[in-house]
Parts: structure tokens; C-alpha cells; sequence
């Protein structure tokens, strides 16, 4: 598969459509540096991969504006189209902020076959990638093995660390598959080990839980705890559930009796100590009495209580009459306070001199006034300086028209001065020819000296006695007229510029004051706009508005005044209305004499009260009395109460104090037996879980013997896995080694006919660990006869390097297995090089079979191929680049003759 065409449109330094027919074999362009050469490969690795090396981001895309041409205008389009095989690959974006990448292979009759990223990738692993290539590694496959950019030329030998070149060489020669099974051999095996040591830890865990289950198991007497069960009557043999329900049952049948006499026990300790002497019937007949004695007190009460009454009823009705007696004095005291009000206000208003309506009369008219004034000192600022704006902007657009009209009249003098001067000017173009024609027949006079023809003129060939002289008088009159014309055009030309530039003046002068009128326009007509808003108000007064602002100040103070002094009138004819209505509301009647009834009252207030609080103390009395009787009533009922649960009917003539001490007993004797029961739950407990701990060190004893044989499989598992693992990389680095190492290997071959240096054995290839390959060269001593190795990196030259990474590019080219593609491209292969290494390149370029793509800048290197390869020059095409300000301007085809 060969490429057969390249368009270039819009594309790095590339700018428009650009088109490369390349059907032949071998493709040459040549180009100075920076002329766009290696934009070409650039180019063809876009196309292919979407990717360019060589401008990668880390963590990013490539950059669109990167490989966009800088002068290109946006919406245009940038594309790469390579046709192989008939199929045209065309990858393109319009030029935008954010540019949308399309990459679409047609047929040559632009039929579609595939569109899309993803549809183009699937084409290109069905047609192009063979079946073993790893398909996440295609594009950087073609890249390695098919084109050889500058940046490349030396990266696989010097810049790639030895891992990275051995990955470099699997993925090109084929291994890829093999080293990836190593891989994941090798991810299996640390799967593995880490189970195997999980395994490990996890039977040292279950070891350490066996000893510390050991140390739970718990000591104790087993003949003690058997005789104490004979003692309970609980027979051992029973299931362990039956056998922890019976001591339960015995021991929550001894703790409900223990729990009654405690309760017991503890009613009877809050009896107090005399009552504890007494037995019950002794309580009973001491309530009775008592009972009687608070119902004797409750009657007693009953007749103070009565008496009370009888003596609120009667100050209620004294206190009733004091009160009227006083509201109505109070109501003659308020009356005579209004009439005196009123009288005051009404000679108050006597001396205003005005009636109530006209108040308001007034008042509205000096409000409305204070409004004017308060509108006048508000807009009388703005007012005068609108007025003000008038009368400035009249005075001064009359000034700039009659200016305007002057400026005009005086450019049209000088408009007719220019026509005046203007065709004076015309003859610097007749002195022009003038000075042509002298020339020429300056020419004429040194042609008839040199051919001394002095009687023949050769221009009208007529004949002339003298003609040298005849010519020299031409010549010096001409000379005369064109230095007087001279002097003439150019006095008139600065008058004329003089002119010009004073027309120039008053033009912009001109400009400038109809502008400013304009601008005066407008600030006349917003102020007579203004002054037309203030004037149409309602509250507008003329008279005001010819005032200072002092007196508008002065008259505002002024109006101020009078509204408060009317207002206050106002406020005193409403006060006195108010008092009128309000007194008529009191009675007509006169004040009557009712001292001494009311003093008689008080008096009886007084005994009353000294008889109502002797009652109440004795009632007080009484009812203390009773409360501390119903306390104690209450209490020794209680207790009362309580015995009666208590006590047997043959105890209830026995004293308090017995009953308890016998309880108490019987309560000792009931503590032993529940301790004796919980001793014999607590160790059977003991014998249960030993039993359980014995259960579980077996079980964990088990688990043991399981993961220690799983852990032996494992072991076996995890050796052989090594083993394979490390049999596949000796076996890549075997063949790796082998094919680049054997004398007749490609590498081998091209870099003894490349590099002519005698003291340089071989280059060979070394894989000192698994997956890592480093190159070195050998040397052999003739007067040690030894051999020595020393890597590259140290020992070769810059030009050597370049050899040996040719060496290596071509020999993966041929040996590939990642394509189908049949072509190789390199990129200027002769940079560092001399003449001999030219030499050799260039033979070793022309046997190679594939279609060959190369780029130079040696104008004598692509001569030197030319030469040695005429016998096929109808296989060679040849491009010329021209470049101007970084752009590529024109592509030339030559042909092998040129």
C-alpha cells in the first residue's frame, strides 16, 4: 500500500491548497531549513493518527491552532488528504475558537466508506494494521516504524531509557503479545504472593487466637459444685438448658420472698419510734379519739365563719354610701374647673378678632402662598442659570455664524487663487518631458561621437555640417528651459501648498464651530425646555421668581409664622368646643352638705373591722389545730393500713417493734439460701464456657490445617507461574538479541556500509534484565587482542549517532509487521553528516524497495542522488519548494532532466 497523492490545504506553513502527486517510488522534495518540509511529514502522521509527535501536550490534546496556517482566515478549512490504494484519507477543521475535527475515507469517486474517529479506526485495524498489532498502539506503531522525523532521529538510540526502547522494539517486531502474556503472568504472580502472605497471616492470627483461648478456660472445684447441686436437688446430667431453668427457678422463688420482707421491712422502718411500742389495737383506738376532736374544731369554725359574714355584708353596704357621697363631690370639683377654662379661652379669642370660619379662610390662602415660595426657592437656581444658558447660546451661535459665513468667502478667494496657479503646475510634467528628451539626445551625441559620424544625423538621417556642435546647442538651451521651468514650479508649488493648507485650516474650523453649534443647539433647547416645565406649574408665580433668594428665604420665614399663629387660634376654638360639650354633660344640680353622715359611717367602718379580725385569728387558730390532728390522723391511718397486710390476726396485740425483729430473721435466713444458688449458677457458668472454649480451639485448629494446605498449593502455584514468566523473556530477550545481533541483520549490514570507521567492530544489543535493552558498541584491540564494549552514548559521534539510528529505522521498516502500509518516509537523513556518510546514505537509499519519501536541504546531496540513480529516473519525482515569510509560496515539479 503506497500513497499516491498528498493535498495540503491551510495546513502549518502551508497556506491555500497545496498538491503532491506522488505515484513514483521515490519522492524527493527539497527545501531550505524552515522552508516546510517536515510539515510534510507532519502532515501524512495527522492524517493517519490524528496525532502529531513530536507537539504533544502532557494530559492534552494537540492544539488545533498549533497546525492551523497562521495567516488563514477563519471559517476557512485546514485538511490533510493522502490517497493510498485508491481510498482517500481526509482528516480537516474550520479554523474557529473551537474547532470540530472530521476524518472521513473515501473512494476516488468520493463515495463514503467510512466517517467518523471511531468507523476511520475500525477501517484502518480491518485494511491497513496486521492481525497481531495492538490496536491501542497502531498510531504510535506507524509513527515508529514508517516515518523518521527530525525529533526521532536519535530519541531510540540516546533519549529512551533501556525499558522503554525494549517496549519500543516488542511493540514494532511482534512480541507485543508475548511480553504482555509476561505481564500479566507477572501481575497473577503478585496476585498470588499477596494471597500466599495473606494465607500466611492469617493462620499466625488464628494461632494467636487459639493461645489466647486458652488462657479464657476458668479454674474451680468440680466435687464442691456437685455436692451443692445434691443439695439443691438438681440432678447434673440434665441438658444445660434444663439445668441453668432449674437453679433459676429456686433462685427467683427465694428472691420474690426476700423482696416481699424487704418490703416489708422497710414499711416498718419508717414507723417512728413511739408508735413502734404501741401494737395495733393501741393505733386503732388513738385514731379514734382523734377524729373526734377535729370534728369538734370544724363546728367551731362553722359559727366564725357566720358571724364574718353578717359583718362583710354590713361594710359593704357603709362603704357603698361613702362612695357615692364622694363621686359626687368629685363630679361638682370638675365642673367648676371647665367653667373656668372656658371662661379663660373665650377671652383669649375675643382678642384675635376673628370668627372660627375665617380662620380656615385664611389659613388656606397663606398655605398656598408658602407652596409658591417653597417652589420658587426650590427651582430659582436652575431657573436663572436655564435663562442664563439662552441669552450665552444666542450671543454666541450669532458670533459663529457671521464666522462661519467669513471662513466661507475666504475659501472660495483661495479655491479661485488655486485655479489660477493650478495649470501653472501642468508644466512640471512638460519639464519632465523636456528632461527625457534631453536625455535621449544626449544618447544621440555620444553615439555620433563614438562612431565619429559628424555629417549624418541618425536619427532622420538627413546631413548636417557641424552635427556634434549643432546637438551640444540642443543640449544646452533644453537645459536652460528645464532649470527655469524648475525654479518657476517650484515657487508656484509652495504657494499653492500654502494655499492648500490654509483652506485645510478654515475647512477644519469649519468643522469644529458646527459642531460646537450643534452642541449650543442642543443646551438651548433643553434650557427653554426646563424654563417651560417650571413656568407651566401650578404653582408658578412670576413675582416670585424676580426675587433673591434671600427674600424668598425671608418671606417663607415670614408665612411660617402666620400659619402657626392661625393654627394655634384654630387649635383653641376647637379646645373650647370640646369643654362646652363635656360640661354640659354634668347635672344643673347644687353641691348639698353630707360631712357629718359620712364621718358616722367611717366610725362604724372601724368597729367592724377590729370585730372581723378578732374572728379571723380565732378561726386561724382552730384550723391549725386541725391540720396537725388530720396529719397525724393520716399518718397513723397509714401505718395502720400497712399492718393490716402485715400482721397476722394472733399478732395484732403484739408491739410493732417484735413483728420486725421476727421478719428480719426470717429475711438473714432467706440471703443464705440465694447466695448459695447464685455460688452454684456462677460455676456451672464456669463449666460451660470451658466446654465452649474447647469447641472453638477445635474448630480454629481446623481452619489452620486448611490454609496451611492451601498455602503449599499456592506455593506450588506461585514457582511455576515464576518460572514460565521468566522463561518468556528469555525467550523475547533471546530472539530480540538474536535477530539484531546476527552479522547478517539488517542493522548489522546497513551500519557497516553506513559508518566506515575501522576500529568499530559491530553494534550490538544487550538485554542486561527483563524487559530493558541497551545498545553498545564493540572494539577490538589488535595489540591486546581483546574486545571492548562501551555504549554508545560515549563513544560515537553526532554523525555516527545519526548513522546508527538510520540503521536501526530502516532495518524495523523492513522487518515491521504493524502495517500493511509499504512505504518509508525520513526527514533530511544527512543532517550531521559528511561527505562520505552522504555517500553511503545516499547508496543505501537507492536499494531500498519500498516507496521512498525523503526530504534534504543539500542542494549537492540531491544532485549526488540524481546521478547515481539515472538508470531509474522514470521512478523519481522531484519537488522544489519556494518559501517567503514562512510560507510555503509555490511547489515546483521538475523533472529528472532539470
Amino acid at each position: 500500500m503506497r500513497i499516491e497523492q498528498i493535498n495540503i490545504e491551510n495546513f502549518r506553513c502551508f497556506k491555500g491548497l497545496n498538491k503532491f502527486n506522488v505515484d513514483g517510488k521515490t519522492i524527493i522534495i527539497f527545501g531550505e531549513n524552515g522552508y516546510g518540509k517536515s510539515s510534510i511529514f507532519d502532515a501524512i502522521e495527522w492524517c493517519l493518527t490524528g496525532e502529531i509527535d513530536r507537539f504533544k501536550q502532557p494530559g492534552k490534546g494537540l492544539n488545533k491552532k498549533v497546525i492551523a496556517n497562521r495567516q488563514a482566515e477563519e471559517g476557512e478549512k485546514c485538511s490533510v488528504e493522502l490517497t493510498i490504494d485508491e481510498v482517500k484519507f481526509i482528516r480537516s477543521f474550520r479554523i474557529s475558537e473551537n474547532p470540530r475535527e472530521s476524518i472521513v475515507v473515501k473512494n476516488l469517486s468520493d463515495k463514503i466508506i467510512a466517517q467518523g474517529k471511531e468507523n476511520v479506526e475500525k477501517y484502518i485495524e480491518e485494511n491497513i494494521a496486521n492481525k497481531n498489532t495492538n490496536k491501542k498502539l497502531l498510531s504510535a506503531l506507524i509513527k515508529r516504524s514508517h516515518l523518521l522525523a527530525q525529533d526521532q532521529i536519535t530519541d531510540f538510540v540516546l533519549r529512551d531509557n533501556p525499558k522503554d526502547r525494549f517496549n519500543a522494539l516488542a511493540n514494532i517486531m511482534g512480541y507485543r503479545q508475548l511480553i504482555n502474556m509476561a505481564k500479566n503472568l507477572n501481575k497473577v504472580k503478585n496476585n498470588v504472593n499477596q494471597y500466599i502472605s495473606s494465607l500466611s497471616q492469617d493462620v499466625s492470627t488464628y494461632n494467636q487466637i487459639i493461645d489466647s483461648k486458652q488462657k479464657e478456660k476458668v479454674e474451680f472445684n468440680l466435687i464442691d459444685f456437685n455436692n451443692q447441686l445434691n443439695r439443691l436437688g438438681i440432678n447434673i446430667d440434665q441438658e444445660k438448658e434444663q439445668v441453668q431453668s432449674e437453679i433459676k427457678k429456686k433462685e427467683e422463688i427465694l428472691l420474690d420472698s426476700k423482696s416481699k420482707l424487704d418490703s416489708k421491712l422497710s414499711q416498718i422502718q419508717k414507723i417512728n419510734n413511739p408508735v413502734k411500742e404501741l401494737s395495733y389495737n393501741n393505733l386503732n383506738d388513738s385514731l379514734i379519739h382523734l377524729q373526734s376532736l377535729i370534728q369538734k374544731d370544724r363546728e367551731d369554725i362553722n359559727r366564725i365563719e357566720l358571724l364574718t359574714e353578717k359583718i362583710n355584708s354590713e361594710n359593704k353596704d357603709i362603704t357603698s354610701k361613702i362612695t357615692n357621697i364622694e363621686a359626687q363631690n368629685n363630679l361638682f370639683v370638675e365642673k367648676e374647673k371647665l367653667e373656668k377654662e372656658i371662661s379663660i379661652l373665650d377671652s383669649e379669642i375675643k382678642e384675635y378678632g376673628f370668627l372660627e370660619k375665617d380662620i380656615t379662610e385664611q389659613l388656606n390662602q397663606i398655605e398656598h402662598y408658602q407652596n409658591q415660595l417653597f417652589y420658587a426657592q426650590t427651582h430659582l437656581e436652575s431657573y436663572l442659570k436655564d435663562q442664563k444658558t439662552i441669552e450665552d447660546s444666542l450671543r454666541i451661535m450669532q458670533s459663529n455664524r457671521l464666522y462661519i459665513e467669513k471662513s466661507k468667502r475666504r475659501i472660495s478667494r483661495f479655491n479661485k487663487y488655486l485655479s489660477i496657479f493650478n495649470p501653472l503646475l501642468d508644466n512640471e510634467r512638460e519639464s519632465t518631458s523636456l528632461n527625457n528628451l534631453n536625455d535621449a539626445i544626449k544618447e544621440v551625441y555620444s553615439y555620433v561621437e563614438k562612431n565619429n559620424k559628424d555629417k549624418v544625423c541618425p536619427v532622420c538621417s538627413t546631413e548636417k555640417e557641424n552635427l556634434s556642435q549643432t546637438i551640444l546647442d540642443n543640449i544646452e538651451r533644453n537645459l536652460y528651459i528645464i532649470q527655469k521651468n524648475s525654479n518657476k514650479i517650484s515657487k508656484t508649488n509652495d504657494i499653492v501648498k500654502r494655499i492648500n493648507n490654509k483652506i485645510n485650516d478654515l475647512t477644519k474650523s469649519i468643522s469644529k464651530i458646527n459642531n460646537e453649534q450643534k452642541n449650543l443647539k442642543t443646551n438651548l433647547e433643553l434650557a427653554k425646555s426646563n424654563i417651560d416645565v417650571v413656568s407651566k406649574n401650578a404653582l408658578f408665580n412670576n413675582e416670585l421668581f424676580e426675587m433673591s433668594y434671600e427674600k424668598i428665604t425671608a418671606e417663607l420665614k415670614v408665612s411660617s409664622e402666620r400659619i402657626n399663629e392661625f393654627n394655634s387660634m384654630k387649635v383653641k376654638y376647637h379646645t373650647i368646643t370640646t369643654l362646652k360639650n363635656k360640661l354640659n354633660k354634668y347635672p344643673r344640680t347644687k353641691r348639698s352638705e353630707n360631712f357629718l353622715t359620712e364621718s358616722d359611717l367611717q366610725s362604724r367602718l372601724k368597729t367592724l373591722d377590729r370585730r372581723k379580725s378578732f374572728l379571723q385569728k380565732q378561726k386561724e387558730n382552730k384550723e391549725k389545730i386541725i391540720s396537725d390532728n388530720e396529719s397525724m390522723f393520716n399518718k397513723n391511718n397509714q401505718i395502720l393500713f400497712m399492718l393490716s397486710d402485715i400482721l397476722p390476726n394472733d399478732k395484732k396485740d403484739v408491739t410493732i417493734e417484735s413483728v420486725f425483729e421476727e421478719i428480719r430473721k426470717e429475711r438473714n435466713e432467706i440471703t443464705v439460701q440465694i447466695d448459695l444458688i447464685r455460688n452454684v449458677y456462677d460455676t456451672y457458668q464456669k463449666l460451660i464456657k470451658n466446654s465452649s472454649v474447647e469447641s472453638s480451639i477445635r474448630e480454629y485448629n481446623e481452619v489452620v490445617s486448611k490454609k496451611k494446605k492451601e498455602m503449599e498449593n499456592f506455593t506450588q502455584e506461585y514457582n511455576m507461574i515464576d518460572e514460565f514468566r521468566e522463561r518468556i523473556y528469555e525467550q523475547v530477550g533471546d530472539k530480540a538479541s538474536d535477530l539484531l545481533n546476527k552479522p547478517d541483520s539488517k542493522i548489522q549490514k546497513y551500519f557497516r556500509y553506513l559508518n566506515p570507521v575501522p576500529n568499530v567492530s559491530e553494534v550490538l544489543f544487550d538485554s542486561p534484565n527483563p524487559e530493558e535493552l541497551e545498545i553498545i558498541l564493540s572494539y577490538k584491540s589488535t595489540s591486546e587482542k581483546s574486545e571492548n564494549k562501551i555504549n554508545v552514548q560515549h563513544s560515537l559521534s553526532s554523525g555516527q549517532l545519526y548513522v546508527l539510528a538510520i540503521s536501526v529505522f530502516l532495518a524495523i521498516n523492513e522487518e515491521q509487521t504493524v502495517s500493511k502500509l509499504d512505504f518509508v518516509g525520513i526527514d533530511d537523513p544527512i543532517q550531521n553528516m559528511d561527505d562520505v556518510n552522504q555517500f553511503s546514505v545516499c547508496d543505501v537509499l537507492s536499494t531500498i524497495e519500498k516507496q521512498l519519501i525523503f526530504t534534504t536541504h543539500d542542494w549537492d546531496f540531491l544532485k549526488l542522488y540524481l546521478k547515481k540513480n539515472e538508470h531509474k529516473s522514470d521512478s523519481i519525482q522531484v519537488f522544489l519548494l519556494e518559501n517567503k515569510d514562512s510560507l510555503v509560496t509555490n511547489i515546483k515539479k521538475v523533472t529528472f532532466n532539470n
